[in-house]
């Protein structure tokens, strides 16, 4: 789920000939690069089948000017508790788009949940406790999100225009 608690994943590697350890990296970085960063380590060349890109220079504590300043993120399964969603996250900022309804999984709930959006200033609201999506003071910001959440979903080929309900409940509650 968009939660940091599920979004934030730990990962932990030692390598000291290249690694300085006992540090954090607070870059953006997307589970989709562990295969090429192993290819990387492999010295092996990165399929271009593989979405993601080795995140090796960021280990050694090198930030690129193309490194990633969002994180598309779609969770596909769909129940009452745990509605089906996507969204973006930056470093201070996350918007979610709850659909609530199944795209097809087979073990997804049949019951819809009513769509709902949800943003979080993760600097003033750590913990996630206050969806902070109908206050003013955060209109610019989230228009600007939504704009960068549709390039990320063009970037990933995930725009839902195979599925009519979906492009329907997006026109009507993604204002």
């Amino acid at each position: 789920m968009i939660y940091e608690e599920s979004l934030r994943v730990p990962f932990v590697i030692r390598y000291p000939k290249e690694i300085k350890g006992g540090q954090r990296i607070d870059d953006i970085l997307l589970n989709i690069g562990f295969p090429s960063l192993i290819a990387d380590y492999a010295g092996m060349d990165t399929p271009k089948s593989f979405q993601g890109r080795s995140f090796r220079e960021n280990l050694k504590g090198n930030t690129s000017e193309d490194c990633r300043k969002s994180a598309y993120f779609r969770y596909w399964e769909h129940s009452h508790d745990r509605p089906s969603h996507f969204g973006i996250r930056d470093k201070r900022y996350k918007l979610a788009f709850f659909y609530g309804i199944s795209v097809g999984n087979i073990y997804d709930s049949k019951e819809a949940t009513p769509p709902a959006c949800e943003f979080f200033d993760l600097q003033k609201d750590p913990k996630e406790l206050h969806n902070a999506y109908n206050d003013v003071a955060y209109k610019s910001i989230i228009k600007e999100m939504k704009i960068t959440l549709q390039k990320q979903r063009e970037i990933a080929e995930d725009t839902d225009k195979q599925r009519p309900k979906m492009q329907e409940i997006f026109r009507e509650n993604w204002n």
